[in-house]
């Protein structure tokens, strides 16, 4: 069973390791040695932290697990006008299995009820998860060299 729960400070090493494990086939042709690719990884990690913090202070910030094992990690903001998907990472190995589906599709429920439109923003390199998005009913609203902005607008709400 895919359950969420808050994010607490004790998941750190989760998620620096979902991270890593999330960038890993990027860094990979570029062979660095192990303590220049780690400390890194940390840097990149810690300034994409505290970037989400600073652009989304009230973000909720959860784990995804299944069965209780932590699998990912699931980061949405709440407003008066809309819902947003900061960011979405699951595990590799727990990838293609539509936990991506379900863990959006209900954040698509929450907006739904409370009649707000969501919205989000992908890499554009990022054709996996753009396809997702598409797939679920999102829309690309803006788009520049790096990121696409995408929205989905329940049915019966003015965006």
């Amino acid at each position: 069973m895919v359950t969420r729960r808050a994010e607490a400070p004790a998941d750190q090493p989760f998620l620096l390791a979902l991270f890593a494990k999330d960038r890993a086939e990027a860094f990979a042709p570029m062979n660095l040695p192990a303590p220049v690719l780690e400390t890194l990884l940390r840097q990149q990690f810690d300034a994409q932290s505290l970037g989400y913090r600073a652009q989304f202070p009230a973000a909720l910030r959860e784990i995804v697990e299944v069965d209780g094992v932590p699998i990912g990690r699931l980061i949405s903001d709440r407003t008066s006008d809309r819902l947003r998907l900061v960011d979405i990472a699951l595990d590799p190995a727990w990838r293609g299995q539509r936990l991506g589906s379900v863990l959006i599709g209900r954040l698509m429920d929450e907006a739904r009820e409370a009649g707000l439109p969501m919205a989000l923003k992908v890499a554009c390199d990022n054709l996996r998860a753009t396809a997702l998005y598409a797939r679920l009913g999102f829309a690309i609203i803006a788009s520049n060299e790096v990121y696409q902005e995408m929205r989905w607008t329940p049915p019966g709400v003015i965006s």
